[in-house]
């Protein structure tokens, strides 16, 4: 073979071997940039379900503190009025949108904030849910249960959410 052959040929295997490993650079750093980008997302949507949750949750509360705060033994009073319908209301709307927000975000909540908002709703269910109670009665047992939950609701969030920011993700 002659020198300008030999010479074409270790240039051509250097192109290549360039280019392999170009090639193979890029692909890593794609991979590596896609799944990056899949764990904000994951971050993002959780960040937003927290949130909904959560400020249905805090204005369902405060609902459920005002209904037991205006209570009166007046039988014509603030039970019987139209604020506390529509208060009532309010507070159901509120909640549903809390159980909605959870529902459409269950699968990237944390299973630690799952079991705390679960556990919330199923002592709500037990305690409050008394047909016994008079509507003061289970607006505070609700909203005392609701103020407990949201302190542990928002530590868990916060404490994810700072986790996954200090880990760059």
């Amino acid at each position: 073979m002659g020198l300008e052959i030999q010479v074409a040929l270790i240039g051509l295997i250097g192109a290549i071997v360039g280019g392999g490993i170009s090639s193979l650079t890029t692909l890593l750093i794609s991979r590596s940039e896609r799944k990056k980008f899949a764990r904000e997302r994951l971050w993002d949507q959780r960040r937003e379900g927290y949130s909904k949750i959560i400020s249905s949750l805090v204005t369902a509360t405060n609902i459920a503190t005002h209904m037991d705060e205006e209570y009166s033994d007046d039988p014509h009073g603030y039970d019987a009025s139209e604020r506390s319908r529509q208060a009532m209301a309010e507070y159901i709307a509120h909640m549903h949108s809390a159980r909605d927000a959870f529902n459409a975000y269950r699968l990237v909540l944390s299973a630690s904030f799952v079991e705390i908002y679960e556990t919330a709703q199923r002592q709500i269910k037990a305690e409050a849910g008394n047909p016994n109670l008079v509507p003061p009665e289970g607006a505070e047992i609700t909203g005392t249960i609701m103020k407990m939950a949201l302190t542990r609701l928002l530590e868990q969030a916060v404490s994810e959410l700072r986790e996954g920011s200090i880990k760059g993700l």
